[in-house]
């Protein structure tokens, strides 16, 4: 809830109302829904960005932004 505040409210990164947290999706729900199509959640990875340096890092905190990998099981 923070980073949404931060971002739409604080420094005005984003329009106001950008994010509804109701349509939220958590990792282990993104991973059910691959693994229902088919295919097998290989690795993810948290992505924060830093307003100071203006870069994008990639991590192991999922809680806000995150990239899933999966592969097609044969």
């Amino acid at each position: 809830m923070l980073a949404i505040v931060g971002a739409e409210y604080v420094m005005n990164m984003l329009p106001k109302g950008t994010h509804e947290y109701a349509r939220f999706l958590r990792p282990s729900e993104l991973a059910q829904f691959c693994r229902d199509a088919g295919l097998e959640p290989q690795a993810s990875r948290g992505l924060s960005y830093n307003p100071l340096t203006q870069r994008y890092s990639l991590g192991s905190d999922t809680d806000v932004n995150y990239l899933m990998a999966c592969r097609r099981s044969l």
